[in-house]
């Protein structure tokens, strides 16, 4: 069993973070841009963050510093680890996302999660003797924060450039995030490790600046019974439509916490993100209008559209699934998404949410010390991560089937993996 880190931990790397804006174009990144990163990181480094663990990154089994050598080499590794350590033990910590104790991922995103056993509901929720559960995963990569380098040319618009303005839109494989950094010089600070497995989808938030992963936001705040489990699909679509940025960060952030949710007012959303009320609502109203939600008058609730997030293909393929299964026998809105309705008109309430998914939570863990070794057996990879289907070939490489692999996109490269003991 290796040994949690010790000690206050190290001071945030700005001057290593300052060498990827070097990745961007001189004229970009030129001293007016270079003194606004400085300025960002510093700034970013001042906020006042409540870890949920600590991270330890780990490249081809080498413990890195740091984020910064994952973007840094001269190639991609050909392994990814990731090691979380000295949790928060605060139950209301882990309502909603169970405790990671190790995650390992090829640079095409096929990999083996563990997570500790905890149950928030429990007097003792920390199981010390229970070494987690594993399972095989498709991991995906959003971009939350980041620097965007800009000239004083462009700060002045006297010229336009190619370079984006704001986060770009796009769910990354782990190496084609790696890649976008050093083609474009855009500084990332945070990011959201997505993990698809057959039956749910684990999203963790991470500070790569001070290398934590940070509390999800409706800890302590949002009542574990109004929680809506998904399906996977739906979750996949949420992600993929935060992750294309046309949304401002706050309602993308309010949306996926509406998305699982069972309706949110305009005090909740303030609270749990919190904003004044006024912010809150302006988000919430963003959403109605680009048709993500609905406003119920009558609860005085803001409602997601589950299937919004999705095409039209989707959605029908969706609903088809949930019959076959004995669902409800719910309309797919046409396109995917439904038309955009006007923040005053009252729109009508929100399509019936699809039969829940299996539950996320999990029960107890190991509290405070270093994860045990990860199982290195076969990982149980016989599932498709977004369907849950059977894949035609129990031996094949590919994590998902060839139906998700025509609507989703690429599917993971690379063989099964399974997390390092970090």
């Amino acid at each position: 069993m290796s040994r949690a880190p010790t000690g206050s931990p190290p001071p945030p790397p700005l001057a290593e973070f300052e060498t990827l804006g070097r990745f961007a174009p001189p004229r970009v990144h030129d001293g007016f841009s270079q003194t606004n990163l400085r300025r960002r990181l510093a700034e970013y480094t001042l906020r006042s963050v409540s870890p949920a663990a600590h991270v330890v990154l780990r490249l081809d089994g080498a413990e890195q510093p740091s984020w910064v050598p994952l973007f840094l080499g001269a190639r991609p590794p050909r392994k990814i680890g990731l090691g979380f350590h000295r949790h928060t033990g605060s139950p209301e910590t882990w309502e909603f996302v169970p405790p990671p104790s190790a995650l390992a991922f090829t640079p095409g995103g096929s990999g083996v999660i563990m997570t500790l056993d905890f149950d928030p509901t429990s007097l003792d929720p920390w199981r010390h003797a229970d070494r987690g559960v594993q399972e095989t995963c498709l991991v995906r990569i959003s971009l939350r924060e980041c620097y965007v380098p800009r000239s004083i040319r462009q700060e002045q618009g006297a010229r336009s450039e190619t370079l984006p303005t704001a986060a770009p839109g796009e769910l990354f494989t782990p190496g084609g995030f790696v890649e976008f950094v050093r083609t474009t010089g855009i500084v990332p600070f945070q990011v959201a490790l997505l993990a698809y497995t057959s039956e749910t989808r684990y999203r963790y938030e991470i500070d790569l600046v001070h290398n934590v992963l940070l509390k999800d936001p409706r800890a302590g705040k949002m009542p574990l019974s109004s929680f809506e489990p998904r399906p996977v699909r739906l979750l996949h679509g949420l992600d993929r439509t935060v992750a294309r940025g046309d949304l401002p960060l706050l309602p993308r952030r309010i949306l996926e916490t509406l998305f699982e949710s069972q309706g949110l007012n305009v005090v909740e959303a303030a609270t749990i993100f919190g904003v004044s009320p006024d912010l809150a609502e302006g988000s919430l109203r963003t959403l109605v209008a680009r048709g993500y939600a609905t406003w119920d008058p009558g609860g005085e609730t803001y409602r997601a559209l589950p299937f919004a997030v999705l095409s039209e293909e989707e959605a029908r393929q969706q609903m088809a699934e949930e019959v076959h299964a004995g669902g409800p026998e719910t309309q797919a809105p046409e396109g995917g998404s439904p038309p955009a309705p006007a923040p005053d008109e009252g729109p009508p309430l929100a399509t019936p949410s699809p039969p829940a998914a299996p539950s996320p939570l999990r029960p107890e863990g190991e509290e405070g010390g270093a994860p045990g070794p990860v199982g290195t057996g076969e990982p149980p990879a016989s599932n498709c991560p977004l369907c849950g289907g059977l894949l035609p070939d129990p031996d094949s490489l590919r994590l998902i089937c060839p139906s998700c692999e025509r609507k989703v996109g690429t599917p993971a490269e690379g063989g099964r993996e399974s997390p390092e003991d970090p």
